[in-house]
């Protein structure tokens, strides 16, 4: 078991400037040429979300830096502020609330994703387009770690202040789960998620299939080629389906009552699909879309284990997956 020893204060609301409200949290603490530097979460007086830059010699001793924004408002609160590096380029990852919602974007209650920054962070930043990390429904506070050979996101599946905010976990004394850890590059001027690569090693006896087809697993792994131009349509358990239709450039992840337990629909404008990963668990689905180009997360209910391929002009292959335990 970990123990924490006691506790010291480093910073009260005296310590941020007059401008903010009590509304400044989440540290990411990080060291960058040779200084340690604090990032916060905050939100204004007058309601517009920024996250606040200090600089410190030590892990005791702060003072602000810079004040990370975009030129016009976006969203009243930043929360979950965290600094990636890739391909030689920064990005500040947070989670920004209050902005409005749009048909294709910005469909949840609270928004995550990233702005790219050009300049020193701690200086002299300028922010740029906010690009969300997920267009399902309760992907949220993804923050990264950095290994030797990649840097990985890992993102918490609760969206507070919804419909659909208590699971049907809850009755049995849990509620919400961490989505799978996924690697992150810098390609084609976009974030890429892919799934750990370690999820290969938890795979059964993989089926390779053409066209439409059906299965049954509650663990399961399904990675389909679409041909350019042609539809998808697949169906999950007793009323999850998520469909692609070439015409409109849609993918569309829609959930019935049992399934979604409050979530009904999401959609995303991709253009043309041409590859679609689905991982399917007790209670959670994760989609990446054309090799990691974008995600679609949702928790995922019901009782049922069918997995159909309804519409499919391609082949994929479907594999059992084996659960693993996390010691400590």
């Amino acid at each position: 078991m970990t123990r924490f020893g006691e506790k010291r204060l480093l910073m009260t609301n005296d310590d941020f400037p007059a401008s903010m409200t009590q509304h400044v949290r989440d540290p990411q603490v990080i060291e960058r040429d040779g200084a340690t530097c604090m990032l916060l979460g905050a939100r204004t007086r007058e309601d517009v979300g920024c996250v606040l830059v200090y600089r410190g010699d030590d892990l005791a001793h702060f003072s602000l830096a810079n004040t990370l924004e975009t030129a016009e408002k976006f969203g009243y609160m930043w929360e979950c502020p965290d600094l990636v590096t890739l391909g030689g380029h920064d990005f500040l990852l947070c989670c920004p609330q209050g902005i409005p919602h749009e048909a294709h974007r910005f469909q949840n209650a609270h928004q995550c994703g990233y702005f790219a920054l050009d300049g020193d962070f701690a200086s002299d930043a300028a922010v740029g387009e906010f690009r969300q990390w997920d267009f399902g429904f309760d992907l949220y506070a993804a923050r990264t770690l950095k290994g030797a050979d990649r840097t990985l996101l890992i993102g918490w599946l609760g969206m507070a202040e919804t419909a659909y905010g208590t699971t049907p976990s809850r009755a049995d004394g849990w509620d919400q789960v961490i989505a799978m850890p996924r690697e992150l590059s810098w390609e084609n001027g976009r974030i890429y998620q892919r799934p750990v690569r370690e999820m290969a090693r938890l795979r059964g006896e993989g089926t390779a299939f053409s066209g439409a087809a059906s299965f049954r697993g509650r663990h399961v792994e399904l990675d389909v080629e679409v041909e350019p131009g042609t539809p998808l349509e697949l169906r999950l358990r007793e009323d999850c389906a998520l469909t692609y239709d070439p015409d409109s450039g849609e993918l569309v992840l829609r959930m019935g009552p049992v399934c979604g337990a409050g979530r009904d629909e999401r959609r995303m404008l991709l253009g043309e699909l041409t590859r679609l990963q689905a991982f399917v668990d007790d209670t959670t689905l994760e989609v990446f879309v054309n090799d990691g180009w974008a995600t679609m997360t949702s928790r995922l209910f019901g009782a049922g284990d069918e997995v159909r391929v309804v519409r499919l002009d391609g082949t994929g292959t479907f594999w059992p997956m084996r659960g693993f335990t996390v010691e400590g």
